[in-house]
């Protein structure tokens, strides 16, 4: 993604129907890299994105805690809510992903948590958010 000089021409970024869109488009552009669409087939979703680059850090002591048995919630859950993926008894190579991380108020509802990969948990979408 690059800037259009003209883009500036055709919108007026400084209502605040647009400011949400302009913030994510620059932050994208400092960062040089967008945030992943990420589509689950199965259930027909796509992982939420976030729409503003200012979302702020919660302090420690106000976050929600990590469910250490929140993949085993979820995937409870998602078979009841879905059906059965057929991605194995235990998801094996999968995790569940906090959509907005609870670094920045996210929560362990299962509305909050998408299902992937380890390979694209770890090496895309959480080094995104490391770099936010």
């Amino acid at each position: 993604m690059y800037f259009d000089e003209g883009l500036t021409e055709k919108f007026d970024f400084s209502t605040d129907i647009f400011q949400p869109l302009q913030v994510v488009y620059v932050k994208t552009i400092l960062k040089t890299v967008a945030y992943p669409e990420i589509y689950n087939s199965h259930n027909k979703t796509t992982m939420w994105t976030p729409t503003k680059a200012n979302i702020k850090v919660v302090p420690k002591d106000k976050r929600t805690k990590r469910d250490t048995n929140l993949k085993r919630k979820f995937r409870t859950w998602y078979i009841k809510e879905y059906g059965d993926p057929g991605w194995g008894a235990t998801w094996p190579g999968l995790q569940a992903h906090h959509e907005l991380p609870l670094e920045y108020g996210g929560t362990n509802s299962m509305s909050n948590v998408f299902p992937l990969t380890e390979d694209l948990h770890w090496n895309t979408v959480s080094p995104w958010w490391k770099a936010y």
